[in-house]
């Protein structure tokens, strides 16, 4: 062990107070991400119930989450003073660049978005939601100039594992854990949807991980098979689908020979064709069902009544289409009843990040919202040929999952859970981070390891 130089701590003294700091970073971390969107006592009934809450009732809630919940802002609150205390204490900084095209997109939307308290139809949400943003952004800058990317996909799959094996373990303790029952969809503590993207997460990360060769493979695929299974039991169509193909790209990229690959893809393309001149309506029905995970088929047709909503959404977008309503400010109770009264159900989003966005901050925020997705997923894949560094691989990953995800769901843009903030983090990270110097900070500095699953280096 080197000795101590000018009465400072030797290396591997200063690397164990830094595992002995991400670890109680972490620690801490687990509750406040856990309050700002999950509940102990959240029971999902699903289907038709679900819709059919009365209808003054669900206005009355609308306008009490206007308002806020303590145990959220207590979260944010918490984020936010620990993110500032990050910043300004942190010893070991990353090399952070200035001059990525992805950075001043990202400072661009930002600046738009705050623009848009000026014409927003409620000052008071508008501000809210900004202060939300502003705090996870706080939070994605910390992390960024704290730890390299390769940390990325450990603290993801810590964190997303514990949110499972709790979700999992109050259905038990309720007794709502009925995986064979028909209707039934895994939720835990979140809605299934959300549920299918912290799955998802988990999936991600673990293949990732897995691909490590410092890491113990065989354990990280177990996690990734079960997180797929839970993903499953969701019966979150949209995750499930986006995972798949964001699996596939996953594969074609890792793999040494791309044309062997594209012809395995092709294969069994020519298979299920080839089934189906011999089985025809046998097979697809069984695929049908199948795609459908179990869930009404009338609802696919309308794509769980999307259709409806978007229609309806494009009359507010004509009123204000450059400028949108205030970010995220568009779902108030004047639009939450006119949406339930013309639908017959309960609506308070869109289920869409990118007509969420022009119904928020109008086309103007969209674009430059598309122009920093599309500029994180170059940066991401040219920094990930470039140093094949696990951590960018799987933002890689990350983004195009949430790229194709936001499509059908609006619950990535509402700033208020764990998949907002990697989704930031991720941005943050591409945009400000020097790759070469990220790769000096990996190879120095020992992450964070769970017990038993990586290899001292």
């Amino acid at each position: 062990m080197e000795g101590r130089r000018g009465g400072g701590l030797t290396e591997m003294e200063s690397l164990d107070a830094s595992r002995k700091a991400t670890c109680l970073l972490l620690l801490l971390l687990i509750p406040i991400f856990f309050f700002l969107s999950h509940e102990l006592d959240y029971s999902y009934e699903g289907g038709p119930k679900e819709d059919s809450v009365n209808y003054a009732e669900k206005i009355d809630y609308e306008e009490r989450a206007l308002e806020g919940n303590s145990l959220r802002r207590a979260a944010l609150f918490s984020l936010g003073s620990l993110s500032l205390l990050g910043l300004i204490f942190t010893r070991r900084r990353n090399r952070i660049r200035w001059d990525e095209p992805l950075g001043w997109a990202l400072l661009f939307f930002g600046a738009w978005s705050l623009a848009s308290i000026v014409w927003s139809i409620d000052i008071g949400m508008t501000a809210r939601k900004l202060s939300a943003l502003g705090i996870f952004c706080l939070a994605a800058m910390a992390m960024t100039s704290r730890f390299s990317v390769n940390f990325a996909p450990e603290f993801v799959f810590f964190l997303t594992a514990i949110y499972l094996v709790v979700g999992l373990a109050v259905e038990i303790v309720s007794r709502t854990f009925e995986p064979f029952s028909g209707d039934y969809r895994f939720s835990g503590t979140i809605h299934p949807n959300v549920q299918g993207i912290n799955c998802t997460m988990m999936l991600l990360a673990a293949v990732s991980l897995a691909g490590d060769p410092d890491r113990r493979r065989g354990l990280y695929l177990a996690a990734a098979a079960g997180a797929f299974v839970f993903l499953m039991l969701t019966k979150s169509r949209t995750a499930f689908a986006c995972a798949l193909l964001v699996l596939a790209v996953h594969w074609i990229m890792n793999s040494s020979n791309k044309l062997r690959v594209s012809a395995y893809l092709l294969g069994i393309l020519c298979v299920f064709s080839g089934l189906y001149l011999f089985l025809g309506d046998i097979l697809i029905t069984n695929v049908k069902e199948g795609a459908l995970m179990g869930r009404e088929s009338e609802e696919t047709l309308t794509l769980t009544g999307r259709t409806f909503i978007w229609e309806t959404s494009l009359n507010f977008i004509d009123v204000r289409p450059l400028q949108g309503h205030g970010f995220n400010s568009f779902w108030i109770p004047r639009h939450i009843r006119t949406f339930t009264e013309a639908a017959g159900w309960n609506i308070s989003d869109v289920h869409s990040v990118y007509i969420d966005l022009v119904l928020g901050i109008g086309l103007v925020g969209l674009l430059s919202y598309l122009l920093t997705l599309f500029l994180g997923m170059k940066s991401a894949f040219s920094a990930y040929l470039r140093t094949g560094e696990t951590g960018y691989g799987f933002l890689l990953m990350i983004l195009i999952f949430f790229s194709v995800h936001g499509l059908m769901e609006s619950a990535l843009i509402q700033i208020s859970s764990l998949e907002s903030f990697v989704f930031i983090w991720a941005l943050f990270s591409l945009a400000f981070l020097d790759p070469d110097g990220d790769r000096e900070m990996a190879s120095r500095e020992r992450i964070l390891r769970l017990p038993g699953t990586g290899v001292d280096s």
